[in-house]
């Protein structure tokens, strides 16, 4: 498990290699809101 900026690019990466991926909120240092996602061969851990 991993987690990235939400880019096209990184979206396109995990769907070559058949990674699932789910976006979430995250606060930078500067407290400003963006998303990442997740990326993981397996989210049964995820609820």
């Amino acid at each position: 498990m991993l987690t990235y900026d939400d880019a096209p690019e990184i979206r396109q990466l995990a769907d070559k290699y058949n990674l699932q991926f789910k976006t979430i909120p995250m606060k930078t240092t500067l407290h400003f809101e963006k998303n990442e996602i997740i990326i993981s061969d397996n989210f049964s851990w995820w609820t």
